[in-house]
């Protein structure tokens, strides 16, 4: 079974009116049956979510306002 990969995205504050946020980290799971049920080991902070995401979404990339989806911030 392939890798599936999950995101944790730093939300952007909550006076900024803001849906979108930062990927502060990503998570790889091999079978994710392995991870059912030990989602206590790799908590999700306050203030992020948690959001599945291609293999090429790497931190520091944004989700974006409204449309939530995940671009490279830097490209151009």
């Amino acid at each position: 079974m392939a890798d599936r990969y999950f995101a944790t995205i730093k939300l952007d504050p909550p006076e900024s009116y803001s849906t979108g946020g930062t990927i502060v980290d990503i998570q790889v799971v091999g079978e994710i049956n392995d991870f059912i049920g030990h989602e206590d080991a790799w908590p999700i902070p306050e203030g992020c979510i948690r959001k599945e995401v291609s293999s090429d979404v790497q931190v520091g990339w944004i989700m974006q306002d409204k449309t939530g989806l995940i671009i490279d911030s830097n490209k151009k």
